[in-house]
């Protein structure tokens, strides 16, 4: 995969969070339960924050953007050559 301008792609895809949570089945119009594994959420303590492109955790005090949210519901690659390759590649594709 050839990417020309990788910043302005990128760029471009981190305002979809809101739809790729929804599409996950999540609720992005209010608090949600954060999607890190490892915290047992049971009273919904996350939402998007950055105008949709951040979501934040007020339980764990942890958030990110797009491409954590994909890592963390899909286990998708998060950083170097398979990142580019897969992750970014199947976002830019959806």
């Amino acid at each position: 995969m050839h990417v020309k301008d990788f910043d302005s792609i990128v760029e471009q895809l981190k305002p979809y969070l809101p739809d790729y949570l929804e599409e996950k089945g999540i609720d992005t119009g209010k608090h949600f339960l954060c999607i890190f594994p490892d915290h047992n959420d049971t009273i919904p303590s996350c939402n998007l924050v950055g105008g949709g492109t951040r979501f934040y955790c007020h339980g764990c005090g942890r958030g990110g953007d797009l491409f954590d949210a994909v890592q963390i519901l899909e286990d998708k690659p998060k950083l170097g050559l398979e990142w580019v390759e897969d992750t970014l590649k199947y976002l830019a594709e959806k």
